[in-house]
């Protein structure tokens, strides 16, 4: 054969087997379809979410299939597990892959399930990805696009401020808890004769807590109520509706709360560590041992806006320990537009809004009666370093052992200004030189008290003033008292009962009340 013939002959070989690879690929190619390849989830681990995967080729088979998964999800292990299709599975964090030695995993027109989890994505879209393989090693890819809403299934909404989960009965404000971080509203007034009650309701789990995660949501409810929850954690702390939040509450009514707790309690929330709480209220029963209000139970100072605001409780309030309020037990950061009507008991920090008050209350007031051990008042029962102007207390105060007032019963620095109280003060303790006061209980270094006012009645057995009742340092100043003053066994004084250190000062005040010390 000439060399001409056998270049020919040689390019006449290439060509079929280039016809032959080419036939071969397209023949045994893989070829796959996934369905659904978009998906709309809901972030809760509780639920299951699965796509199939299905072999289109009429000639090649599917030997392994690697699955990837983003951040925010996992594999589930038990649902993926062997079977006569997937006998070998190898699974991690972010990671999963089928194989089969015998090059039979998927057959042409059988199908394949992949179960994964939304464990707690943000809302997003995502991407998993799929590389399939054939059994001649050949790689084909696609994705499966899941857009996470982070509502519950059983809720409609998006999660997002300008379309939230919808709340329609207790099951879904249930569900709530399976995503703490969008936003929510409430679409309607749920009670006890809702047919879901029975056993959500009535048997309340707080929603967010420290341990697991806050409610760091928006709760929007929209003018409705919430009747007859029942909380009975007497050993848990963070109890409310709520157990622990950092962002928005407004527009709620709870109506007949029952709750019982431990730390930190509240009808509305345990522990408010930021955020605002607006036009909301809390009518019934609350209970527990430290850090107890009818609305909420701690305020804390986590954020620099911190806020309650137009809101109210009304009902009682007992802290069987330390800071007990009728709004709050405790608060660090901003009261405002509010009011208690409650009865509020303690033993220590007691007052008729705020039990420890430590930065501003204004514009709010409280009508309830207190009583307790030590630091009672009628509006707040301890204040450091804050500011009260615009606000008062009418409600009786009732102390057994260390001060007591009808606005406040200690003032450790800060200002009063433009507040007043009318309800009659009582501290029957012998022990201790601290004071009754018809406004402040104890007046210490660096406080101020500026254009205010007592009216009500004074009976201590110690000490007693009309208006203080020991004033150790500090300014008073344009502030008068009207009520009677009576020391059974102490000192008393029409405006001040007692001043100890010789440096107070005290400015334009007056007292026209009778006086009687024993």
């Amino acid at each position: 054969m000439d060399k001409k013939a056998k270049f020919f002959s040689l390019v006449a070989s290439c060509l079929i087997c280039l016809l032959v690879l080419s036939y071969s690929f397209f023949v045994y190619a893989v070829s796959f379809s996934v369905s659904p390849s978009i998906m709309n989830v809901s972030e809760a681990a509780a639920i299951l979410y699965n796509f199939t995967i299905t072999n289109t080729n009429l000639t090649a088979n599917i030997t392994q299939i690697n699955i990837t998964v983003p951040s925010g999800f996992s594999i589930d292990a038990a649902t993926n597990g062997t079977s006569a299709s997937a006998n070998i599975i190898f699974i991690n964090s972010t990671f999963a892959s089928w194989t089969n030695t015998t090059n039979q995993l998927i057959l042409n027109g059988s199908t394949a399930y992949f179960w994964f989890r939304a464990s707690q994505p943000n809302r997003g879209i995502y991407n998993v990805s799929i590389d399939v393989l054939d059994h001649m090693g050949i790689v084909n890819s696609t994705n499966v696009t899941v857009t996470v809403n982070i509502c519950s299934n059983v809720m409609a909404g998006t999660g997002t401020s300008a379309d939230p989960c919808q709340i329609t009965n207790w099951t879904t404000l249930n569900a709530t808890r399976l995503n703490l971080v969008v936003d929510y509203i409430l679409m309607n007034n749920l009670s006890s004769l809702d047919s879901d009650y029975a056993g959500i309701g009535d048997n309340w789990i707080p929603i967010g807590d420290l341990a697991g995660g806050s409610f760091a949501g928006n709760f929007n409810g929209n003018n409705n109520t919430i009747s007859n929850l029942t909380i009975n954690l007497p050993s848990t702390n963070y109890v409310g509706l709520f157990g622990y939040t950092t962002k928005n509450i407004s527009n709620l009514g709870l109506v007949n709360v029952n709750v019982s707790g431990s730390w930190d309690v509240g009808g509305l929330v345990g522990y408010q560590y930021s955020g605002k709480i607006d036009n909301s209220y809390s009518i019934g029963i609350v209970r527990g041992s430290d850090y107890v209000g009818g609305l909420v139970g701690m305020q804390s100072a986590g954020a620099a806006s911190v806020i309650i605001s137009n809101s109210y409780s009304t009902g009682s309030v007992t802290g069987s320990h330390w800071y007990a309020g009728g709004l709050a037990g405790y608060s660090s950061k901003t009261i405002l537009n509010s009011f208690s009507s409650a009865i509020v008991s303690g033993t220590r920090f007691v007052g008729g809004l705020v039990g420890d008050s430590r930065t501003l209350i204004n514009n709010s007031y409280a009508t309830g009666d207190v009583s307790g051990g030590g630091n009672i008042g009628g509006l707040v029962g301890y204040m450091q370093y804050g500011n009260i102007s615009n606000s008062y207390a009418t409600g009786n105060v009732s102390g057994s052992s260390t001060f007591a007032g009808g606005l406040v019963g200690e003032q450790y620095g800060g200002i009063i200004s433009n507040s007043y109280a009318t309800g009659n003060v009582y501290r029957n303790s012998t022990i201790g030189s601290d004071g009754v006061g018809g406004l402040v209980g104890d007046v210490s270094s660096e406080a101020i008290i500026n254009n205010s006012y007592a009216t009500g009645n004074v009976f201590g057995v110690m000490i007693a003033g009309g208006l203080i009742g020991k004033q150790a340092g500090g300014i008073i100043a344009n502030s008068y008292s009207t009520g009677s003053v009576n020391s059974s066994v102490g000192i008393a004084g029409g405006l001040v009962g007692w001043q100890p250190v010789g440096s107070e000062i005290i400015d334009n005040c007056s007292s026209t009340g009778n006086v009687l010390a024993g």
